[in-house]
């Protein structure tokens, strides 16, 4: 059988999170979609962070949910950040 790791990207948005997990399997250099999801969040405009608490749980929970999902631990994670501040 061949070793599967889970990378992930997720996106803060103007006012969600989501996230995308796949299984990465380096037997066959592929990635498989396992699990997406969307959270909204209270703590962010227009992709600006205005509570950090709040921005923070709704990841946490995200997060956890999309693991669960999957099965298994990610293994890497890429976030996408937009907007004016950058």
């Amino acid at each position: 059988m061949a070793k599967t790791n889970i990378i992930a990207g997720l996106d803060v948005g103007s006012g969600k999170l989501t996230c995308v997990a796949a299984a990465q399997d380096f037997e066959t250099n592929t990635l498989r979609a396992e699990a997406a999801a969307s959270v909204p969040c209270k703590g962010l405009r227009a992709g600006v962070v205005l509570d950090i608490r709040e921005t923070s749980m709704a990841a946490v929970s995200l997060l956890t949910a999309i693991e669960k999902e999957c099965g298994k631990d990610m293994g890497a994670l890429f976030m996408g950040v937009r907007g004016s501040h950058l």
